[in-house]
């Protein structure tokens, strides 16, 4: 199922802003080599930051690595 919501977000975003958030590295893998904006959430000196992982730098590890596999991995925090 989650192939399916991953399309129909991207479906979605061709026409609205998609905000979606998960801790499922499934979920994230779903998305494919099209790989959405990602957004770091975390929480440091008693409030939650939000971080945008820059395109370039996130595009060099999905070349050898899925979303996924780099949420589970905890690099995801590491580029924020």
């Amino acid at each position: 199922m989650l192939p399916v919501v991953a399309d129909l977000a991207r479906q979605a975003a061709d026409s609205t802003q998609v905000i979606l958030t998960t801790h499922s590295p499934q979920f994230l893998d779903a998305f494919g080599v099209e790989f959405p904006t990602t957004t770091v959430a975390e929480w440091r000196d008693g409030k939650t930051e939000l971080s945008v992982l820059d395109g370039d730098e996130l595009g060099r590890w999905l070349k050898d690595y899925s979303l996924g596999s780099l949420l589970r991995s905890s690099e995801l925090e590491g580029m924020a």
